[in-house]
């Protein structure tokens, strides 16, 4: 598939959140790509820095085109390319690449 994604860290729970992004942690994305639609709303994505890759709720993710991939903010839907703003969250949240540890380790 590669598609830039983005997820709020917080869906890996508080204190991946916290831990990787400090202050920013409630609206602090983590990036990745996706590898295939597992059906039933959920998408296979390799998060940054991540050796294996983890499902996800689509309903959870947002597309971040090249360009923006790495710093930009603005953020899509990955199905129909309009503006999004995960759980209210503003789609400006500064999106932050996660490059170790792996958010595993907060499971």
């Amino acid at each position: 598939m590669g598609i830039h994604v983005g997820c709020l860290a917080k869906r890996f729970g508080k204190a991946f959140a916290k831990a990787q992004f400090g202050d920013n942690w409630k609206v602090a994305i983590v990036l990745g790509t996706t590898l295939a639609d597992m059906g039933e709303g959920q998408w296979k994505v390799r998060y940054d820095g991540d050796q294996e890759p983890t499902e996800s709720a689509r309903s959870h993710l947002i597309q971040v085109n090249q360009d923006q991939y790495g710093g930009d903010d603005d953020a899509t839907e990955p199905e129909t390319g309009a503006p999004t703003a995960a759980d209210g969250d503003s789609p400006g949240a500064p999106l932050l690449s996660l490059h170790s540890p792996s958010h595993a380790q907060y499971k």
